[in-house]
């Protein structure tokens, strides 16, 4: 157990060490940073394949927002916004283990329902549901399970879509969770 602690020690160290650069490069530089972590010098590192653990068994979270402000509420598939203000985007492979809603201002619409989805779907994130249930913290349904995990087939954008009237107000993020498969 002790050996086992250093070594969780030591990966600790090294990725406070490195995130800075490694979180920088590109896509095409990660076999190269994967193979040099496990490369290390440290004995721990290389036993535990540091590079490995860091680069394929990490979760990735992609915060997709809607903002009735800059995208309207009219009805139909909005796409929802990543970070840099452009549509977001989620992999090809990419296996959506969970997601969560994290409404910032209540959506406003008459009887209008939201549904969300990956893009490869619109409803396998979440089905049309009542705004007034769009408070808070809301679920989706992929939930950590093989049962609700989605694997996407290609690039996708993700979409809210807006039916039965108009919104006209609004903004949430959907923190979707998922790892990278083949």
């Amino acid at each position: 157990m002790k050996k086992y602690c250093e070594g969780l020690y030591l990966a600790f160290v090294a990725l406070a060490l490195c995130a800075s650069n490694v979180w920088a490069l590109s896509a095409s530089d990660l076999g190269s940073a994967e193979h040099k972590l496990n490369q290390a010098s440290t004995q721990a590192m290389a036993e535990t394949q540091l590079g490995t653990l860091l680069f394929r068994e990490q979760v990735h979270t992609l915060k997709a927002t809607y903002d009735f402000a800059k995208q309207g509420g009219v009805q139909g598939a909005i796409q929802l916004l990543g970070p840099d203000g452009k549509a977001a985007k989620l992999p090809k492979g990419a296996v959506v283990r969970d997601c969560l809603i994290d409404v910032l201002t209540t959506p406003v619409g008459g009887s209008a329902t939201i549904a969300l989805g990956t893009g490869q779907t619109a409803t396998d994130l979440k089905a049309a549901t009542a705004i007034a249930s769009y408070t808070g913290l809301v679920t989706c349904v992929p939930v950590g399970t093989a049962a609700t995990a989605i694997k996407l087939t290609a690039d996708r954008t993700p979409i809210a879509t807006v039916a039965t009237s108009d919104l006209t107000t609004g903004k949430f993020n959907v923190l979707i969770h998922y790892e990278l498969s083949d």
